[in-house]
């Protein structure tokens, strides 16, 4: 993003797509989030779309109570049958060794 008026374009965009409940980007975090309905739209959807008006994006899932993604493979593990490591302070969890 170049300024403010990228991150307004963006969230346009994304709030006209079907189950979308909520967008909100910013420019001087860089970065955004979707609320939206999963039985309407996937969240990669927003991915393409971001990535099509010539902008960066990823997609990263807010984790479940149980669940959580590994940093390495991005593999979505269950946080009681992964490998739970602590780095800096934060906990993170792998499929493997």
């Amino acid at each position: 993003m170049h300024c403010s008026s990228c991150a307004h374009n963006i969230e346009k965009r994304i709030r006209k797509q079907d189950g979308v409940k909520a967008v909100s980007v910013s420019y001087a975090a860089r970065k955004g989030s979707v609320e939206f309905d999963p039985k309407k739209t996937e969240g990669k959807k927003f991915v393409g779309i971001i990535n099509k008006m010539g902008y960066k994006a990823f997609f990263k899932p807010i984790e479940s109570e149980g669940f959580s993604t590994d940093p390495v493979c991005g593999m979505r593990v269950s946080k009681t049958n992964s490998i739970k490591k602590q780095f800096d302070g934060r906990i993170y969890y792998f499929c493997s060794q």
